[in-house]
């Protein structure tokens, strides 16, 4: 198992050098993949996450709004996959929720956002005390709340 995980490795590592000698582009691409893949597959490594993290922070630009969701949902995999823990957790959680944020992709394609996942986003912003990221948070997704659960956080956005 170890000689093929090493073989898998050594051929991305080669085939994103040809594609890095070609293209800036598809070599940022190929290489935000490769990140992926080995945080998902080394989630004994918090290295492999943050370099994950990092590298599709920095390149979001580059991909579809599709592949960004594929790639923000391995993101959150990768992260609650961890065999580790850190002191830091809520503040890491919150890191990925920013990115999300940035990209416009923490609503559903339907564009809707899930009353839960609504719920944790002010909770964790909160808790990392960064009252201007809650603020905005709210004021861009109450309306993109399904219309059935709005009534209650439209109270919620009033407390804050």
């Amino acid at each position: 198992m170890i000689l093929k995980e090493w073989k898998i490795t050594l051929y991305l590592k080669n085939y994103s050098g040809l594609c890095k000698d070609n293209s800036k582009e598809n070599y940022s691409v190929l290489n935000c993949y490769y990140k992926m893949y080995k945080a998902l597959s080394g989630n004994d490594n918090v290295e492999y996450f943050n370099e994950f993290k990092n590298n599709l922070s920095e390149n979001s630009s580059l991909f579809s709004e599709k592949e960004l969701r594929e790639l923000y949902n391995g993101l959150l995999t990768s992260f609650g996959n961890r065999k580790f823990t850190t002191n830091n957790f809520a503040e890491e959680y919150f890191s990925i929720i920013k990115i999300g944020f940035k990209n416009k992709i923490i609503q559903n394609p339907d564009g809707t956002i899930d009353p839960g996942a609504f719920t944790s986003i002010v909770n964790v912003s909160c808790g990392n005390n960064d009252l201007k990221f809650t603020e905005d948070f709210i004021n861009n997704y109450t309306d993109k709340i399904p219309v059935e659960f709005r009534k209650i956080f439209i109270f919620i956005q009033w407390l804050y």
